[in-house]
């Protein structure tokens, strides 16, 4: 017998209300959904994009798979096109809350880094 695969986990996040509606967006985004990317799902997405920021939006996007407009939570996803789509419709103040759902959930934290630089040593070579 075959133990079936554990599924990926989605960390949701609230849209604060102020940042909900938007200009270009019909509704009003109340909720987002991140994963946690794979090594190969972050290779992909940095091979999509050709420099810096769009090297950036493009693993954001690829971690952004939910998205609750209106009371309706969707799966989205760049392979059917609807994360670009919703993309392009959000504000600056929208994407800056997806990058940064993207950056806890996939980033190592601050508290973090400061141990592991701190543990540096120095050797004659």
């Amino acid at each position: 017998m075959s133990e079936a695969k554990p599924s990926r986990l989605i960390y949701t996040y609230d849209i604060p209300l102020q940042y909900q509606a938007g200009e270009l967006l019909d509704g009003k985004l109340m909720s987002i959904g991140i994963r946690k990317l794979t090594v190969e799902e972050e290779k992909m997405a940095n091979n999509r994009a050709s420099e810096g920021i769009g090297k950036a939006e493009e693993v954001v996007k690829s971690s952004w798979v939910e998205a609750t407009i209106n009371d309706e939570t969707k799966r989205i996803s760049l392979a059917d096109g609807s994360a670009d789509s919703l993309w392009k419709q959000l504000d600056p103040q929208q994407r800056t809350l997806i990058a940064s759902a993207y950056s806890d959930v996939n980033m190592v934290k601050d508290d973090e880094v400061k141990p592991f630089l701190s543990s540096r040593k120095v050797k004659a070579s």
